[in-house]
């Protein structure tokens, strides 16, 4: 998830749409608190960056054992390397002599990760390469953009290889999640969309050539720029063309994208759309909030999560992503807004005595 997407200034949607909004706020207001037991994270991204490679077994042992505790059964690595530029295309030729087959390998963490997680009962899904010039590349015309995401491909596959071969056989090995998200403004262009679903298609075709019965992930966020059902019609047609196994929806609300109501619209939408390809909907609830200055990103108060946690229940389904738990609802992230958020949402599922290290 990357925080650096403006937000839509303009008109939102067409004007067909604002009576929707307005139906589904009276109803949203009217829809029962459900009794029981209330809605609550199953899954959590976790991000790996350069910190983390000075974290011990025992940090991430701690980590694990408080999600599974707070009912979390899977993480998502929202990549397992991060590469800039492509990794492979920036080897030289002597270089790529010494990569046997394409081989590219992980960062180091996710061997730890992958084995605390399995101590403590979590499933693992394994992020692929994340390459940071995904959002400057895929605004050029349609032919550059065929010529990076050719690159990215490579990448992508020689990563799986890797995956493959030291998890696939694991019990903890989930599948596989695809890091570049998709928007609901850059692929309005009919000639990048065409570029884009061919990608797809390819990258899972190779992804099940490497593990036959492997799941494979995306996610995806609107910013208004297209209207739900448009971009509902355009997830749909991707998951059913790529034979994508589950499409993640991030809810768009910690980076104030969209209002409560909006969200609401999106993630009705594609209720209804995803599906009917075969794929699973999942949302994602942002955890987190913009700073006063709107250069940064805190932890958002318990009260807001309550509010996405139940809207993603309604509409979606129990099995709600959390986005993140290490950075933001977790004394790990090393702040005090964190550990507040932290009390609070274990105090909202009724557990205590959890670890705090």
């Amino acid at each position: 998830m990357h925080f650096s997407r403006p937000c839509s200034s303009g008109s939102r949607f067409r004007a067909a749409w604002w009576a929707l909004l307005a139906s589904l706020v009276l109803a949203w207001g009217a829809l029962p608190v459900q009794a029981g037991t209330p809605p609550a994270f199953s899954s959590t991204f976790i991000q790996i960056w350069d910190r983390h490679a000075d974290w011990p077994e025992q940090t991430w042992d701690a980590l694990c054992a408080d999600l599974a505790e707070m009912g979390v059964r899977e993480i998502i690595l929202q990549w397992t390397l991060v590469t800039e530029p492509a990794f492979f295309w920036r080897l030289t030729p002597e270089r790529r002599m010494d990569v046997p087959h394409d081989r590219v390998d992980p960062a180091p963490a996710v061997d730890l990760i992958v084995d605390t997680a399995r101590r403590h009962g979590l499933s693992v899904r394994f992020g692929l390469t994340e390459d940071r010039a995904w959002w400057e590349k895929i605004k050029n015309e349609a032919g550059l953009v065929e010529v990076f995401l050719n690159r990215l491909l490579q990448d992508q596959l020689s990563l799986a290889r890797t995956l493959v071969e030291r998890y696939g056989k694991d019990p903890v090995f989930a599948g596989f999640y695809i890091p570049q998200e998709i928007d609901d403004a850059t692929w309005i262009d009919p000639e990048r969309l065409n570029r884009l679903t061919k990608h797809l298609a390819r990258l899972t075709d190779g992804l099940r050539e490497l593990s036959p019965e492997a799941e494979v992930t995306v996610s995806c966020f609107a910013t208004g720029h297209n209207d739900p059902a448009g971009f509902a019609a355009l997830m749909a047609d991707l998951a059913q063309s790529g034979n994508i196994t589950e499409v993640l929806y991030q809810d768009g609300l910690g980076t104030e994208r969209l209002l409560h109501a909006e969200s609401a619209a999106y993630l009705e939408a594609l209720a209804a759309s995803i599906p009917r390809t075969g794929a699973r909907l999942r949302v994602i609830v942002e955890t987190f909030a913009p700073t006063e200055d709107g250069l940064g990103f805190i932890p958002a108060p318990m009260e807001r999560i309550e509010q996405q946690l139940l809207q993603a229940q309604t509409l979606a389904g129990n099995d709600i992503v959390a986005f993140s738990i290490p950075d933001y609802l977790h004394p790990l992230a090393g702040n005090t807004l964190a550990e507040v958020l932290y009390t609070d949402y274990v105090t909202y599922l009724g557990i205590s005595g959890l670890k705090q290290e």
